[in-house]
């Protein structure tokens, strides 16, 4: 049975947004949010946690085919070939070029800090004139340029629920998040 979203008002927005709300935290200069957590600590600790040097890649393939849940295909072409006989001596390279709406659930993608306003204002209360078409002034995503590292913990949903797949809508609650971890014997 799919597990619908709740919705709320705008009201009970308003109030989540303020309890949830980072601003300030790290100081009126802080462009890292949520980032400040790890430190050289954090990311021992959880190298820490590694048992079997597996690793998992949280990226999906890109998509080049239209469909309902990828209105906006990404283009992928060759532009340089080997197949194109040009006198440039050794060694020869292939180029491509890829283009990409970077958003919707077909794309893998990492949001900066500018990505988002609410009523007129980013992250530390900062005005949304500081991102133009020209870039942003603050916030943009070169603050995360030395990597982020952490430990991570997926969790198998379509497993909990015996099915192969969740269908696009569907809702995951708190309830089934601490449920696989039950499950899974992970915290």
């Amino acid at each position: 049975m799919m597990t619908k979203p709740d919705y709320v008002s705008a009201e009970e927005f308003d109030e989540i947004f303020q309890s949830v709300s980072n601003w300030g935290r790290w100081g009126a200069d802080d462009e890292k949010g949520t980032l400040n957590y790890i430190t050289p600590e954090t990311v021992q600790k959880a190298a820490s946690f590694v048992k079997s040097g597996r690793t998992v890649s949280l990226a999906i393939p890109i998509n080049k085919v239209a469909g309902p849940d990828n209105p906006h295909p990404a283009l992928h072409y060759i532009t340089h070939n080997h197949d194109i006989d040009i006198p440039q001596g050794e060694p020869h390279f292939v180029l491509d070029f890829l283009a990409s709406e970077c958003h919707g659930d077909c794309h893998s993608h990492m949001d900066a800090l500018c990505h988002v306003s609410y009523r007129g204002r980013l992250y530390n209360d900062r005005p949304v004139s500081s991102v133009t078409s020209r870039g942003p002034e603050i916030y943009d995503i070169t603050t995360y340029a030395h990597s982020i590292v952490g430990r991570g913990v997926l969790l198998d949903i379509p497993r909990l629920r015996k099915v192969k797949w969740l269908e696009p809508g569907e809702a995951v609650t708190a309830e089934e998040l601490e449920a696989a971890e039950k499950a899974q014997g992970v915290r």
